[in-house]
């Protein structure tokens, strides 16, 4: 658009008219584009938010599953992370641009979930086991954080012993980092806590079984029911006070406070 320096009131006019609509245009079309970067925006805010859940939630079924069977269907995946993560890096001196920004972005996540295994070794295992590879390794860096913030979150579990047996063999294969033998002592160090935890109480029961009564002290006999505790002594005073007074003089019995004075005078009157 051009303005020319107006010769005359009307043009002047015409032109001032001009630049307004012009302006008034040009702020409903950045008005629009702003609503719409802002509505595009949250969509795929919420697209991201539901691709994390979703991997987290097939990754939690995954982990779960393994759990409860105390077992591997299949070490592949992590065997495959743990050579990908802790293996020697591949060299990319002569690949392509494409490539070394790839190699240099894979990189980066490793050395993340390298630094993860001093303070969250068990979230590290369960990355490991229920990701494959190419989840994390392709992954936007949204995602990718999104998969982290999990990995924090994880808490301590019962491994199962395959695990160890796993590491013990990649070893043997290749180097590992020094992470690497950190994630296997945390994993070592809470296998003995466990087996500490059932040994004392094993010890502990059989230290109670050996004593005269132990066990029998805190459990009673099957089929037994155990009269209230409160009510023997006072059958066994009522007893004590009659057999003491029931041929005394009735001096005596006057003495003797409720109940068991009532109690005795029956007695003697029934003898």
């Amino acid at each position: 658009m051009s303005v020319c320096l107006a010769k005359g009131s009307d043009l002047a006019t015409r032109q001032a008219n001009d630049i307004s609509e012009w302006i008034s245009k040009l702020i409903n079309t950045l008005t629009r584009i702003q609503r719409e970067t802002q509505f595009d925006a949250t969509a795929c805010r919420e697209r991201l938010q539901h691709k994390i859940r979703d991997l987290n939630t097939q990754a939690e079924s995954r982990k779960r599953k393994i759990l409860d069977d105390a077992g591997l269907d299949s070490s592949r995946t992590i065997k495959a992370n743990f050579r990908l993560i802790f293996g020697p890096s591949k060299a990319t001196e002569h690949a392509c641009q494409s490539t070394k920004h790839a190699h240099t972005t894979n990189l980066q996540k490793i050395n993340t979930i390298r630094d993860l295994c001093y303070n969250h070794p068990h979230g590290v295992i369960a990355l490991s086991l229920a990701h494959c590879s190419k989840v994390w390794v392709e992954s936007s860096c949204e995602v990718f954080n999104g998969l982290i913030t999990a990995v924090k979150d994880e808490v301590e579990q019962a491994w199962p012993e395959e695990i160890v047996n796993i590491m013990d063999e990649l070893e043997k294969e290749r180097p590992m980092s020094s992470e690497f033998d950190s994630l296997r002592a945390a994993v070592l160090r809470h296998k003995h806590q466990c087996r500490g935890a059932v040994n004392t109480s094993l010890a502990q029961l059989s230290s109670a079984g050996n004593q005269p009564g132990g066990l029998q002290a805190i459990l009673p006999p099957s089929g037994t029911v155990q009269p209230p505790k409160n009510q023997l002594p006072q059958f066994r005073e009522i007893r004590e006070i009659e057999d003491i007074h029931t041929n005394a003089p009735a001096s005596n019995i006057s003495k003797i406070p409720e109940p068991f004075r009532s109690a005795i005078e029956n007695t003697r009157q029934w003898k």
